[in-house]
Formats: structure tokens, C-alpha cells, sequence
């Protein structure tokens, strides 16, 4: 069964020249586009945090969890050592199976 899948990654305390490998290297791992990533100011701290969010799909066995690893791993290899890596995933399922209408419900939809 399919699933949709927000993921939010926040990145912070990354090597400042490997910016666009850790961005290439999300970019393989989920389907984020180079403009989904953005800076957001943190709570406490001076430096800006690197964040991207996007929608896409969890396939039968995939697990939300299995992503967020891969992710971290990913970004971890891009800037060279470890960092600060926060991923959030929120999972909302898909109803495929289609909708039946009765007759007088498609005379609605028609009018």
C-alpha cells in the first residue's frame, strides 16, 4: 500500500563549503528539488540552519524510518564527518479504491 511521506530535514554545523553536496546529496536520498531548501533562524545560536521539506510516496515496504537513516548517512558522507542532522517524517496514507456514486449523487455533481 502506498504511502505519503512529508519529510523536514534541518541541517546544522556542516562544513559551510560542502552546502551543495549535502543539498545533491538529499536530493538522491528523497525527492527534494534544490529549491525546496531554505535557512531558518534557530531558537538559540548564531548560525542559520539549512532546511528542506517535500512530499512523496512510501512504497509496500518502505518505512519512513529506513528513509531518515539513509538521509542521515547521506548528508554525513557529503559534509565529511558528522553534524547536526534533524529529520521529521509525517506519513498520511491513500485511499485508492474508488468512490461508488448513486444515481442521485451524480445528478448533483452534475448540476
Amino acid at each position: 500500500m502506498e504511502r505519503l511521506c512529508e519529510l523536514t530535514v534541518t541541517v546544522g554545523g556542516y562544513n559551510k563549503p560542502k552546502e551543495k553536496c549535502i543539498i545533491a546529496a538529499c536530493m538522491v536520498e528523497w525527492c527534494f528539488r534544490r529549491n525546496d531548501f531554505g535557512f531558518v533562524k534557530p531558537e538559540c545560536g548564531r548560525r542559520h540552519l539549512l532546511q528542506a521539506s517535500s512530499m512523496g510516496t512510501l512504497y509496500e515496504f518502505e518505512q519512513a524510518s529506513g528513509i531518515i537513516e539513509r538521509i542521515e548517512r547521506a548528508i554525513w558522507r557529503a559534509n565529511g564527518g558528522i553534524c547536526h542532522v534533524q529529520v521529521e517524517a509525517r506519513e498520511y496514507s491513500r485511499n485508492l479504491e474508488p468512490v461508488l456514486l448513486q444515481e442521485d449523487e451524480l445528478e448533483l455533481q452534475i448540476a
